[in-house]
C-alpha cells in the first residue's frame, strides 16, 4: 500500500505542506497537509477518484473547505474519502 501525492491541494488549489505520513500508517489515497485560515489540517482522499482535474472540484472545492469551517465539521475527512462523498455532503450543508 502507499500514499499518493499531490503538490496541490484539490480544494484549495494552494500547495501543501506536506504529503509524508506522521504515524508511519501508509494507506492507500491522497494524504496531505494543508493550511486553511491558518489552521494546519491533514486529510486523505481515495485515490481512485479524478480529483485534480475535476471540473465539480475546481468550481466548489474552496466553497465546500469553506463550509466544512464554518461548520466546524472537519470530522468529514475521517470517513469521507470518495469525490462522490465530498458532493454528497456539499448538498447537504450548502442547504442548512
Amino acid at each position: 500500500m502507499s500514499i499518493y501525492k499531490t503538490g496541490y491541494c484539490f480544494f484549495t488549489r494552494e500547495k501543501v505542506i506536506s504529503c509524508d505520513e506522521t504515524n508511519g500508517d501508509q494507506l492507500d489515497g491522497y494524504y496531505y497537509r494543508f493550511k486553511f485560515k491558518d489552521v494546519i489540517r491533514e486529510i486523505r482522499l481515495s485515490h481512485d477518484d479524478n480529483w485534480e482535474n475535476n471540473d465539480w472540484m475546481k468550481k466548489n472545492g474552496y466553497n465546500f473547505i469553506s463550509l466544512i469551517d464554518e461548520k466546524k465539521m472537519w470530522s468529514f475527512f475521517k470517513w469521507a474519502k470518495t469525490f462522490e462523498e465530498v458532493k454528497t455532503y456539499y448538498n447537504i450543508i450548502n442547504i442548512k
